[in-house]
């Protein structure tokens, strides 16, 4: 407690000896401590006693001041009054003397002069201090020296303030800038100590406040950490708060304004919890430690929620009892907006991967990670003893031959790279063997590199394929019996028109080469339908593939007269030599160029050009009616055919001869303008 008496003989001119009498209305200490100045007699006392009386007494004639108490304990036994003497200068005038004595440097100093005690707040101030910031001693009186600071200067202040209350410091001497009354800022340099009791605690600051002319420092190296303090707090994007001991905002930077809408004036003064969402308070609302770092979220002026992550550090006195938190918040909407999201799609990925109907293990090179329930299934497991027996050890259910295959597929995924599905099988709990599939890709499972591996059950996959497969050889069989009655066709059409001219104008020797050729291709046939459970392999020879189309126009010749078509070839070269099955590709150009005789019932002119461009082309042009554009992807495919007795075997298997020696055929029409069929083929 902090007792000052004032010009006591002024309050009482006319008295020899003055006696002031007063009571302490809260416990005080037994020991009391004078400090007097040429002006005045202040005591600094504190006491366990539960009340005490006092008085004081100037004696005039004798020049001395002197201080009476009388103290009660809790019992109410009173006790030996205290009392100390100061002299007192004699000087003419009596009341003069006192006066000066009591008030002259206090009030009359040069230079401003306050007593703030630890909250802030001014207790005493003289003319001086009134005069430099514009307010009368009643209004100071009422107002924290924070009030009276410039925004920017109060972090400085605080943090030296904080220095002397935590004993770094013992006086500090800054360059600030105070608020005058009517709004503009008066330079200054402060210089304040601290005055403490006998156990070392802080009860209150002496401030001096000179008024400076030049805003200019004096000391260099003083205005660079100003500069740097001003240069954090102003420009700093993270808002920087310093808060007394019950979270009581002393401080805030400009940022607030930036992150939270609020001006730094509408906040200081009020406790930060004011501002943090009912959800995020701590229950005691202190600080656990020295330093912690929190994730809370703060209102904005407008009312929304700004998520912020806050280091604060407590700040001790000497005692060690928290005294100041300094505060660093962050705002870390974006990335708690980021984290949601990933958390959100954590959970949808874990809940699809959870209901997944493939079979999913993670493992690392040592053990199994996670499995879901449809891997536990898979392997016949049911329980979680189960599903622990899998984790330990994955690889006892592969047989041995594929484990060498399934380690080389696994470590493809453990050095980053993706491996496709391959075929293994599985022994499952119960000793079962089942057919599987399995695919592995690398992975990260609780931060640490591991390998993600899909599995599939195809037992019943596998017996589906061997019917589809034995119902496809009776689908193919049949298919190539209706292509063989087909082709057969040809090479008949080919005798009965021979047969026809010999008999108008008799046998010539090349009739019975061209008809000994087509019995020939018809036995071929035939040889084919017998060996239709082994079929044989193409036989590649070099053979010139203008040699084969000109026997084919021979052989389609009669066909193309008795529709009034003219068969026309061009060719830049007389030989064109390819790896081929010679009877194939005859097979393919006589479906093609048949084809487009058929084409047009009316005449015209069938177009055959070959030439080399890197691979061999062969073009085959018609101008009939064409073929719908929507119909064209159709083509070639079992049993479709635009014609009204054609069976769709043809094209098929035109494509499948040509698809065999690595080549591929185009289709294209117009209607009206005709048809092209361009052939390409590897020289």
């Amino acid at each position: 407690m902090i007792i000052v008496i004032p010009a006591i003989t002024k309050k009482f001119p006319n008295q020899s000896t003055t006696k002031l009498s007063f009571q302490f209305p809260k416990p005080i200490h037994s020991r009391h401590y004078p400090f007097a100045t040429r002006t005045r007699i202040r005591y600094i006392i504190a006491c366990p006693y539960r009340k005490a009386h006092g008085r004081a007494e100037v004696n005039r004639h004798e020049c001395i001041a002197k201080l009476v108490i009388k103290t009660y304990d809790y019992g109410g036994n009173a006790h030996a009054k205290v009392g100390e003497e100061w002299p007192m200068a004699r000087k003419g005038n009596v009341h003069k003397e006192e006066s000066s004595l009591l008030d002259s440097v206090f009030k009359y100093a040069p230079i401003g002069m306050a007593l703030v005690d630890i909250s802030g707040r001014f207790l005493k101030i003289n003319e001086a201090l009134c005069r430099i910031v514009g307010y009368d001693e009643e209004e100071l009186l009422n107002k924290t020296f924070i009030d009276i600071t410039h925004p920017d200067d109060i972090y400085m202040d605080v943090v030296h303030a904080d220095h002397l209350l935590s004993g770094k410091l013992e006086t500090y001497g800054i360059e600030k800038r105070y608020v005058h009354k009517e709004g503009h800022f008066v330079h200054a340099m402060l210089n304040a100590s601290i005055v403490r009791d006998a156990q070392g605690v802080p009860l209150h600051f002496i401030s001096h406040i000179q008024e400076l002319a030049d805003p200019s420092p004096a000391d260099p190296e003083l205005r660079r950490r100003e500069e740097l303090y001003s240069l954090i707090a102003e420009k700093s994007q993270d808002i920087i708060a310093y808060c007394s001991a019950d979270l009581r905002i002393r401080y805030v930077s400009p940022a607030i304004k930036l992150l939270l809408g609020y001006d730094s004036e509408e906040v200081v003064g009020l406790r930060h919890t004011h501002f943090q969402h009912p959800d995020d308070l701590q229950p005691t609302g202190e600080i656990d430690g020295d330093v912690e770092t929190v994730t809370n979220r703060y209102r904005h002026k407008n009312g929304d929620y700004i998520w912020f992550e806050c280091t604060n550090r407590v700040i001790r006195d000497a005692s060690g009892k928290p005294d100041n938190i300094l505060s660093f918040c962050r705002d870390i909407t974006e990335r708690k907006r980021a984290e949601e999201k990933l958390a959100f799609q954590e959970e949808q990925y874990r809940l699809l991967v959870e209901h997944s109907p493939d079979a999913v293990l993670i493992a690392n090179t040592e053990k199994g990670l996670y499995i879901n329930e449809s891997c536990v299934r898979l392997l016949g497991g049911s329980s979680e003893e189960d599903k622990r027996t899998i984790l330990d050890d994955p690889l006892r259910f592969i047989p041995v031959p594929y484990r060498e295959h399934v380690s080389l597929r696994t470590g493809f995924a453990g050095v980053g790279k993706t491996a496709d599905f391959f075929e293994l099988e599985l022994v499952r709990l119960d000793g079962q063997v089942i057919e599987a599939e399995a695919r592995s890709v690398p992975t990260v499972f609780q931060n640490e590199p591991a390998v993600y591996t899909i599995i599939r059950d195809i037992s019943e996959r596998k017996k589906t394929m061997e019917l589809l497969n034995n119902s496809e050889k009776l689908s193919v069989a049949g298919q190539l019996a209706a292509g063989i009655a087909h082709e057969i066709r040809n090479p008949l059409t080919a005798i009965r028109g021979f047969h026809q001219l010999m008999q108008k104008s008799g046998p010539k020797k090349e009739y019975f080469d061209i008809l000994s050729s087509e019995l020939s291709r018809i036995e071929l046939i035939l040889t084919e339908l017998l060996v239709l459970a082994k079929p044989q392999q193409a036989k590649f020879t070099n053979g010139d593939i203008v040699a084969i189309i000109y026997q084919v126009m021979a052989l389609l010749e009669t066909q193309a007269i008795m529709n009034n078509v003219r068969l026309l070839i061009r060719c830049p070269e007389r030989s064109l030599f390819i790896m081929c099955d010679e009877n194939q590709i005859k097979q393919v150009f006589i479906n093609i160029i048949k084809n487009a005789i058929e084409a047009m019932p009316k005449g015209g002119d069938v177009l055959i050009e070959i030439k080399r461009a890197g691979r061999l082309l062969v073009r085959v042009s018609d101008r009939g009616g064409g073929i719908p554009q929507h119909l064209l992807p159709r083509i070639g495919q079992p049993f479709y055919t635009t014609k009204e007795e054609g069976t769709g075997l043809g094209l098929m298997i035109t494509n499948n001869i040509i698809e065999n020696h690595k080549g591929s055929m185009k289709i294209e029409s117009r209607i009206g303008s005709g048809t092209t069929f361009t052939i390409e083929l590897p020289i």
